[in-house]
């Protein structure tokens, strides 16, 4: 087996921490002179996709290729191996939310911040979306939400407000000031649901952004997508409402949010759309999301476990 790490520099709790990465790696290996490994630091936005595919593809052993950053670092990672025969993937979580690996439990993050933890763990399989062209593998937003996180992010990075608070005031202006909502022809597998919304999240495991986990139902291995319509409502009862399905309790709003399950999501627009998947932003009238099964092989640490299955109410 080799091993490729990928750092982003960029990624908060790098460059926040000044922890030199590469060196803990080299230290690691140095006691497994026997064993391949390689380090690439990332120079720009998706640099590791073309990377990684590179490097793994025509290998006669498997790869695994470890993801040191935040959720973007891991979809570049994603992108990189998806297709290819004889890789595996992990997650350092460096970044600012690290959603996907908040699934396993956040009392549990620190186990994956251990170069022994990664590289001697047991592999399951996972679940991937493919949101047109690109793949992730936590989920994806349509609407306010996504416009949420991406000037959240700006207000993080840009203005220097801390989290929550950017991410709170980005959802705040966008719902007092700007129209987000849109008519959306949707189809989830073959049934319509065309209406008027101000937001969709379409996921593969609960969490998204920053200490968010609406998506209560979601589970990154059961072959399916779990899709959240948000219908528009006024301001003052958008607050209670936002708190308890940031929280998962969609279920006291029936009117207004509704929960689907499918395999391929069709939505498409009349007007522009902000769309994200995985923290990657587009602008598109139309996407497509698709699971694709068992499409990941993810190394786990052995002291963590895949959260047991709760039933749908």
């Amino acid at each position: 087996m080799k091993h490729l790490f990928i750092i982003n520099p960029k990624a908060r709790l790098v460059r926040d921490q000044g922890r030199d990465i590469a060196e803990e790696i080299h230290t690691f290996f140095s006691n497994y002179p026997e064993v391949q490994y390689d380090i690439h630091i990332t120079r720009w936005q998706r640099d590791a996709v073309g990377f990684v595919r590179r490097y793994a593809t025509g290998s006669p052993e498997i790869v695994r290729v470890y993801a040191i950053g935040g959720t973007g670092t891991l979809f570049e990672v994603v992108n990189g191996v998806i297709g290819l025969p004889n890789t595996q993937i992990s997650a350092y979580p460096m970044g600012l939310a690290n959603a996907f690996v908040s699934y396993f439990g956040k009392d549990k993050i620190d186990s994956f911040r251990s170069i022994w933890n990664l590289v001697f763990s047991r592999v399951i399989t996972l679940d991937a979306i493919r949101c047109g062209d690109s793949y992730g593998i936590a989920w994806g937003a349509i609407g306010l939400d996504a416009r949420a996180n991406q000037d959240g992010n700006r207000l993080l990075n840009n203005v220097g407000i801390p989290p929550p608070l950017c991410f709170w005031a980005a959802g705040a202006y966008h719902t007092l000031f700007v129209n987000n909502l849109r008519h959306l022809k949707i189809s989830v597998d073959g049934e319509i649901f065309d209406g008027d919304y101000t937001s969709v999240i379409v996921a593969n495991e609960p969490t998204y952004g920053f200490n968010i986990s609406p998506a209560v139902d979601a589970r990154p291995d059961n072959g399916v997508l779990d899709m959240y319509l948000i219908r528009p409502t006024s301001f003052m009862a958008s607050i209670p409402m936002s708190l308890g399905y940031e929280n998962g309790a969609y279920r006291k709003w029936p009117d207004k949010i509704s929960h689907l399950r499918g395999k391929k999501i069709t939505l498409s627009s009349k007007r522009t759309i902000t769309i994200c998947i995985d923290g990657e932003v587009l602008l598109d009238s139309a996407i497509e999301f698709e699971i694709i099964p068992k499409a990941i092989d993810f190394a786990l640490p052995a002291t963590v476990t895949m959260p047991a299955q709760e039933a749908v109410k």
